[in-house]
């Protein structure tokens, strides 16, 4: 041009993703001319173009890039408020998520009362949790879905043979096998990996994307420009609807925040973090904060958490959210097996930087009466009865405390399940289980075996009835449900954490002196080892500890935390014992 021109960019949100399609708009004597201008439709990162600001007037550009939002927020229809001259939104406008109807479910902004199926519409978003209804039988009302059987599950991987699939198909469209065949489809390449046309990929990047390798796939991009990439659907309002609706916030793992592995729900003893203490500041504009039960939070306070790995905070009002470290798994068992103060019901006392309680109040140790049983947390008196349904899963029934020299001690029917009794066929069947059960509840075999439901959980594949247990946690057990979600274990009725029944059995050496022998796999102790007089302290590089409930007592012995036993003792098979001092007032000791 040769006469000048005024200039201004125009940056207009396009949906809640964070996206900002700018025109340039350009008058020239008196005439105005709209001229796209190409910011690649700028995400959250406001850096594809310094031009990108919503509400520009000025070619200001964003210095920072934003924050990634959390996913829930998309989910649950909420809107990014961007307030005038800033970049990112500081908060979002939700819709009123406990003030629901309790007999109704929601999901993708429809309503559904009681019984009503999901819309074809809303189905076609999640194909994998096929014929969703609303079901009342829980208080609030929630989704029901069916589960799906893909063959490519069940079927050994082969080298030459690849499976294919379409963009709301749940398991894959057909399969393509042999090296002539393959050479013919079209070629995609991300993250150094070759893929061929149809199959699914995941982009290291960015873990809440999937695409799908299609002819002329752009590996330069897996973003809003890519149209052979999709966002990840969590289904959070199908599978945790009823957690919304109580108000719980959701726990996203280290920087993967695509979808929540678990849920934190009010409770009477939450409390607000304030810069680490335990107080409220002033409040600050209510649409800065962030409502969780009964707290209100101003944007930065955090929620007291039972979990030392979750931290809850509120970041992006009005919904605060949660964070388990990413190194949560080496910290929150301490390397010291707990189990057995927590089925002992020993209460956690301190809290050290390592995650560890500085030690637990067992009273059933510290103040034990001889006269009386223990078990499970509760005390029972000479001829009084347990339960059956508190010791069933350990195969015993009519249990009850009898007195016994020197210590009271339970007596039981030991149970003998059926198939303790007969060969089976682990081939062509499969045994079916309840929660907490001894004995497997039926047996289904062959043609029909395949009708059940499936579960997939640390990438293997269960059917519904069977166990399923965690790699990385011992104590946990789900078993197989239709419906059955792996992010959702901890509201899941069928997931449950082991009790330990050594108080019914092993009474003089729990209450005699001994302390837990554990192995590596194991949840509960595998043995429990008594003082010997051959044993002998070694001091660790820890200070001796001035108060005594700070010290673990062992026989004659007082060691501190870090101290250790000077034995010399294998196992049968080899396995050598160690025994030292970690979370008072019992020391313990593993095989390996």
């Amino acid at each position: 041009f040769t006469h000048t021109a005024e200039r201004k960019f125009q940056c207009t949100v396009c949906d809640e993703t964070f996206k900002y399609r700018c025109s340039l708009v350009v008058h020239l004597r008196g005439h105005t001319q709209d001229k796209p201008f190409s910011c690649s439709e700028c995400e959250s990162s406001f850096t594809t173009s310094e031009y990108c600001n919503p509400g520009a007037t000025s070619m200001r550009a964003c210095d920072e890039p934003c924050p990634v939002p959390p996913k829930h927020y998309a989910e649950l229809g909420c809107k990014p408020i961007v307030e005038e001259g800033q970049c990112c939104p500081k908060r979002y406008q939700c819709p009123e998520l406990t003030d629901r109807d309790g007999n109704k479910c929601y999901f993708n902004g429809n309503i559904y009362p009681a019984g009503a199926k999901l819309s074809p519409a809303d189905q076609e978003i999640h194909s994998c949790s096929p014929a969703c209804y609303c079901s009342n039988s829980t208080t609030p009302a929630s989704f029901r879905c069916a589960s799906i059987d893909c063959f490519e599950f069940f079927e050994p991987a082969k080298d030459d043979c690849i499976h294919q699939y379409t963009l709301h198909g749940c398991c894959a469209e057909k399969s393509v096998c042999g090296k002539e065949k393959l050479e013919q489809l079209a070629q995609c390449y991300l993250d150094d990996r070759q893929y061929y046309e149809g199959q699914r990929m995941y982009p290291k990047e960015e873990p809440c994307k999937f695409c799908y390798c299609k002819p002329g796939f752009d590996n330069s991009t897996v973003g809003a420009d890519n149209p052979n990439c999709y966002e990840t659907q969590c289904g959070l309002e199908l599978h945790a609807g009823e957690r919304i609706a109580m108000g719980c916030i959701p726990i996203y793992f280290g920087n993967h925040r695509c979808c929540p592995i678990s849920w934190k729900c009010p409770s009477d003893s939450d409390e607000v973090i304030v810069e680490g203490r335990l107080e409220q500041d002033e409040p600050t504009e209510p649409t800065m904060q962030c409502k969780f039960g009964k707290l209100t939070l101003n944007k930065g306070d955090g929620v007291t958490s039972d979990d030392k790995c979750v931290e809850c905070k509120c970041t992006v009002p009005p919904l605060a959210h949660c964070i388990q470290r990413e190194d949560s798994l080496a910290v929150l068992g301490c390397d010291v097996p707990l189990a057995h103060y927590k089925t002992m019901h020993c209460q956690p006392v301190g809290s050290r930087p390592d995650g560890c309680p500085q030690r637990y109040d067992c009273p059933s140790i510290t103040a034990h009466d001889s006269s009386k049983c223990y078990f499970n947390g509760k005390t029972y008196e000479i001829d009084q009865s347990v339960p059956d349904q508190e010791v069933s899963q350990f195969c015993s029934a009519i249990c009850y405390c009898r007195s016994a020299n020197p210590i009271a001690k339970f007596r039981c029917v030991h149970v003998d399940c059926a198939e303790f009794f007969s060969r089976f066929d682990y081939d062509n069947c499969l045994r079916q289980y309840k929660p907490n059960a001894c004995c497997s509840s039926g047996t289904v075999c062959g043609e029909e075996r395949k009708k059940l439901a499936t579960c997939e959980l640390e990438t293997e594949i269960y059917r519904e009835g069977q166990r399923m247990r965690f790699k990385g946690n011992p104590c946990r057990t789900c078993i197989c449900s239709a419906g059955f979600n792996a992010t959702a274990i901890e509201s899941d009725p069928n997931c449950y954490e082991t009790v330990c029944g050594f108080e019914l059995f092993e009474e003089k050496q729990v209450y005699g002196g001994g302390v837990p022998v554990y192995k590596k796999e194991n949840c509960c102790p595998w043995e429990w080892r008594m003082p010997k007089e051959t044993d002998r302290v070694v001091k660790g590089g820890g200070k001796p500890a001035t108060d005594p409930k700070l010290q673990c007592k062992y026989g004659s012995l007082t060691l501190d935390v870090g101290d250790s036993l000077d034995i010399q003792q294998k196992t049968a098979g080899g396995e050598q014992m160690t025994c030292s001092c970690q979370v008072p007032p019992l020391l313990h000791c593993t095989l390996g």
